[in-house]
Protein backbone atom coordinates (compact mmCIF):
# COMPACT_ATOMS: atom_id res chain seq x y z
CA UNK A 1 0.00 0.00 0.00
CA UNK A 2 1.21 3.29 -1.04
CA UNK A 3 2.18 6.06 1.33
CA UNK A 4 -1.08 8.26 0.55
CA UNK A 5 -3.40 4.96 0.52
CA UNK A 6 -1.83 4.34 4.35
CA UNK A 7 -2.68 7.40 5.21
CA UNK A 8 -6.09 7.82 4.25
CA UNK A 9 -7.14 4.29 5.72
CA UNK A 10 -5.92 5.77 8.63
CA UNK A 11 -7.78 8.89 8.52
CA UNK A 12 -11.24 6.39 7.90
CA UNK A 13 -10.59 4.17 10.28
CA UNK A 14 -9.96 7.11 12.54
CA UNK A 15 -13.19 8.40 11.75
CA UNK A 16 -15.15 5.50 12.53
CA UNK A 17 -13.42 5.19 15.55
CA UNK A 18 -14.92 8.07 16.54
CA UNK A 19 -18.49 7.38 15.44
CA UNK A 20 -18.14 3.81 17.20
CA UNK A 21 -15.37 3.51 20.18
CA UNK A 22 -15.95 0.12 21.42
CA UNK A 23 -13.30 0.95 23.92
CA UNK A 24 -16.15 3.50 25.68
CA UNK A 25 -18.42 1.11 26.12
CA UNK A 26 -20.32 0.40 29.90
CA UNK A 27 -19.34 -2.41 31.11
CA UNK A 28 -23.06 -2.97 32.01
CA UNK A 29 -23.72 -3.14 28.14
CA UNK A 30 -22.72 -7.09 28.22
CA UNK A 31 -19.82 -9.19 26.62
CA UNK A 32 -22.21 -10.04 23.78
CA UNK A 33 -22.52 -6.26 22.89
CA UNK A 34 -19.02 -5.69 23.50
CA UNK A 35 -17.72 -8.86 21.25
CA UNK A 36 -20.34 -7.03 18.57
CA UNK A 37 -18.46 -3.50 18.52
CA UNK A 38 -15.27 -5.25 18.60
CA UNK A 39 -16.12 -7.16 15.59
CA UNK A 40 -17.77 -3.83 14.26
CA UNK A 41 -14.31 -2.11 14.93
CA UNK A 42 -12.65 -5.35 12.61
CA UNK A 43 -14.65 -4.43 9.61
CA UNK A 44 -14.63 -0.90 9.74
CA UNK A 45 -10.95 -1.84 9.31
CA UNK A 46 -11.99 -3.77 5.95
CA UNK A 47 -14.19 -1.05 4.92
CA UNK A 48 -11.77 1.65 4.71
CA UNK A 49 -9.37 -0.62 2.50
CA UNK A 50 -12.46 -1.08 0.34
CA UNK A 51 -12.54 2.60 0.57
CA UNK A 52 -8.89 3.21 -0.43
CA UNK A 53 -8.57 0.59 -3.55
CA UNK A 54 -11.82 2.14 -5.00
CA UNK A 55 -10.25 5.95 -4.27
CA UNK A 56 -7.18 4.36 -5.64
CA UNK A 57 -8.85 3.31 -9.18
CA UNK A 58 -10.89 6.34 -9.55
CA UNK A 59 -8.37 9.36 -8.80
CA UNK A 60 -5.30 7.46 -10.38
CA UNK A 61 -4.88 7.24 -13.77
CA UNK A 62 -2.67 4.46 -16.12
CA UNK A 63 -1.01 6.14 -18.53
CA UNK A 64 -1.10 5.03 -22.33
CA UNK A 65 1.54 5.45 -24.60
CA UNK A 66 1.95 4.73 -28.37
CA UNK A 67 4.50 2.05 -29.52
CA UNK A 68 5.34 3.31 -32.94
CA UNK A 69 7.43 -0.06 -33.70
CA UNK A 70 3.95 -1.50 -33.79
CA UNK A 71 1.55 0.69 -33.28
CA UNK A 72 -0.40 -0.62 -30.02
CA UNK A 73 -0.71 0.83 -27.18
CA UNK A 74 0.76 0.15 -23.58
CA UNK A 75 -0.82 1.27 -20.26
CA UNK A 76 1.48 1.77 -17.04
CA UNK A 77 -0.45 -1.01 -15.81
CA UNK A 78 1.58 -3.39 -18.47
CA UNK A 79 -2.12 -3.66 -20.88
CA UNK A 80 -0.97 -3.52 -24.56
CA UNK A 81 -3.82 -2.35 -26.63
CA UNK A 82 -3.81 -2.35 -30.39
CA UNK A 83 -6.41 0.16 -31.69
CA UNK A 84 -7.40 0.82 -35.43
CA UNK A 85 -7.76 4.61 -36.53
CA UNK A 86 -6.59 6.89 -33.67
CA UNK A 87 -5.61 6.80 -30.17
CA UNK A 88 -7.45 5.95 -26.55
CA UNK A 89 -9.30 9.35 -26.61
CA UNK A 90 -10.34 9.00 -30.31
CA UNK A 91 -12.22 5.45 -29.37
CA UNK A 92 -13.54 7.34 -26.23
CA UNK A 93 -11.80 5.05 -23.87
CA UNK A 94 -12.24 6.42 -20.41
CA UNK A 95 -10.93 3.66 -18.55
CA UNK A 96 -8.24 0.64 -18.65
CA UNK A 97 -9.23 -2.36 -19.41
CA UNK A 98 -6.22 -3.53 -17.93
CA UNK A 99 -6.46 -2.08 -14.36
CA UNK A 100 -9.84 0.04 -14.62
CA UNK A 101 -8.01 3.26 -13.45
CA UNK A 102 -8.71 6.30 -15.80
CA UNK A 103 -6.62 6.38 -18.99
CA UNK A 104 -4.46 9.13 -20.02
CA UNK A 105 -3.20 9.59 -23.32
CA UNK A 106 0.32 10.48 -23.51
CA UNK A 107 1.68 11.47 -26.46
CA UNK A 108 5.38 12.59 -27.18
Amino acid sequence: MREDQEEYRAVLVRVWERIFDPSALLPELGESFRERARAQAAAAGVIADALCREAERRFSVCAWREDESDGSWNGDCGVKWSLEGGGPEHHAMSFCPGCGRCLQEVRP
